[in-house]
């Protein structure tokens, strides 16, 4: 009896090291199927990647430029605040009147003959009296 079992499990030897080996195979294939579909999958979230990387660069290109332009216009307009100034306008040859109390003065109307007025030029204050 021991003999005819030993003789079985000599004779399933072979068949069950074929299974075995069979099941190894589509294990192995399984996996590199697997292997494969991750690595597409990955290929695919690093494509996605270098996309939202290259959309970023534009982004700061882009904000580069709005900055740029954003500085060019603050320029400019410093240029006209300046050319617009109270100084400015005085080296053109023009005064600033104030009346006694230092108040600037826009117009004659309101002072009469005998009023005291400074006279405010670009290099000097002179003090005047209206006829």
């Amino acid at each position: 009896a021991v003999e005819t079992v030993g003789e079985r499990l000599r004779g399933l030897t072979p068949p069950l090291l074929a299974l075995a080996g069979q099941q190894a195979n589509q294990s192995s294939f399984r996996l590199g199927a697997l292997v494969r579909r991750a690595a597409d999958g990955m290929g695919r979230v690093v494509e996605r990647c270098e996309l939202q990387l290259s959309s970023g660069r534009e982004l700061v290109r882009m904000a580069g430029w709005h900055l740029e332009q954003g500085e060019r216009a603050l320029l400019h307009l410093e240029r006209l605040v300046e050319e617009a100034g109270p100084a400015t306008q005085l080296r053109r040859g023009f005064a600033l009147i104030r009346d006694k109390d230092g108040q600037y003065l826009v117009g004659g109307a309101q002072l009469g003959s005998g009023d005291a007025v400074e006279l405010e030029f670009f290099d000097t204050t002179k003090k005047a009296t209206i006829d």
